[in-house]
């Protein structure tokens, strides 16, 4: 269990690291791309492309965290994390979309995919009954990284 956590915890470390920093590349050329392939009208969707970029960054590593439970024969809790998304989503869509109109859109997806992390970090005290992996790489997963094969 403990090994599971630890790779688990390794690999959601480095892909949301990957995650974002390509996240805050698009940051700055994304209103650029915006403009360039729709034209200036599409220039206000840029708050709501800078939300989807956290969505991305938060979703990346609850998919990655959730993987511990798949490989301890625990798929429900995959499935309750998605639920949860859903029982977020879509009430907040109703509420946030009349009134903001696509950043509500955006602030749903969001909120939602924050409270999917969320829920998945609290699942391993309360059913794995083990600590929730570090969210952030530090040093020896740098190390680890680039002692990987090809990665010297």
């Amino acid at each position: 269990l403990n090994e599971v956590v630890a790779k688990v915890g390794l690999a959601a470390r480095i892909s949301t690291a990957v995650t974002f920093f390509a996240a805050s590349g698009l940051l700055f050329i994304g209103p650029w791309v915006l403009r360039l392939a729709y034209g200036p009208d599409f220039l206000e969707a840029v708050t709501v492309f800078r939300f989807l970029l956290l969505h991305m960054i938060f979703d990346c590593n609850a998919r990655v965290l959730v993987q511990a439970f798949m490989a301890m024969g625990r798929p429900g809790v995959a499935a309750v994390m998605q639920g949860v998304w859903v029982v977020i989503f879509l009430p907040l869509l109703f509420l946030l979309m009349p009134v903001y109109g696509l950043i509500g859109v955006g602030l749903a997806v969001l909120f939602s995919t924050l409270a999917q992390l969320i829920f998945i970090t609290l699942c391993f005290p309360f059913i794995l009954k083990v600590s929730t992996p570090r969210m952030w790489m530090n040093f020896s997963d740098i190390k680890i990284v680039l002692s990987a094969k090809g990665m010297h």
